[in-house]
């Protein structure tokens, strides 16, 4: 991404994540306002044995070029029981507020835009730069039934992702979310652009539901409002 504090990039942010049980990690997030992020359930509650972040995490903004601190988070309700794919998405809530950035607004996908045509985003930090740099990729989304939760759904895409982007934005032309990205599986692609390598079709997100929605809503009512 040439211009991180372009919108609506400059609404991604790079999560440092320190857990409970001493583990280290980054991730993505994206603003949906002042203070609280949306991310992945698994950047919040460390899979291995369920340990939260700590108050040392904090998110870093490209955009204003500072880092802010860790106050609160939560997850879909039962992620820490089963850890599902299509209820992975979760909220930290920051001490101070990032002003003067992009504040994503968050839609339920349109399966009808799956035709071919309509080109969505994800944008994020990845493992391959040192977390320095926000990398973005373009292509369309595929939605298929989770083979974890009935009625639940995941998207599946052929876009370019790598460690770290866990929790970037899927946004439209619009710059509206209508997902997140959760699961990298690898991706290569030869100089016309066109995928030549393993596994690329299983790259994995989060789908946005009514559900997902109401979640993030009651999480921006108990902190914005």
């Amino acid at each position: 991404v040439e211009d991180p504090s372009a919108d609506p990039y400059s609404g991604i942010v790079k999560l440092h994540l320190l857990y409970t049980n001493g583990e280290e990690g980054y991730g993505t997030g994206f603003l949906i306002s002042p203070h609280v992020i949306a991310t992945c359930a698994h950047n919040i509650r460390y899979k291995k044995d369920d340990a939260w972040i700590s108050s040392k995490t904090t998110a870093f903004s490209s955009a204003t070029g500072k880092t802010y601190k860790y106050k609160t988070c939560g997850t879909h309700g039962n992620w820490g029981g089963n850890h599902y794919r299509a209820i992975d998405y979760g909220y930290i809530f920051l001490e101070e507020p990032v002003n003067d950035v992009y504040y994503f607004d968050l839609r339920k996908h349109i399966k009808d835009d799956e035709d071919g045509i309509t080109n969505y985003t994800i944008a994020g930090f990845c493992q391959d730069s040192n977390y320095r740099y926000m990398y973005e990729d373009f292509g369309t989304l595929q939605t298929t039934s989770s083979t974890q939760v009935a009625s639940k759904h995941i998207f599946l895409y052929e876009m370019d992702t790598f460690a770290g982007q866990s929790g970037a934005p899927i946004f439209d032309s619009n710059g509206t979310a209508v997902g997140m990205h959760a699961y990298e599986y690898g991706c290569e692609k030869d100089e016309d652009g066109k995928s030549t390598g393993y596994l690329c079709q299983l790259n994995k997100g989060v789908y946005f539901d009514q559900a997902a929605l109401n979640f993030y809503q009651q999480a921006y009512n108990k902190y914005e409002t």
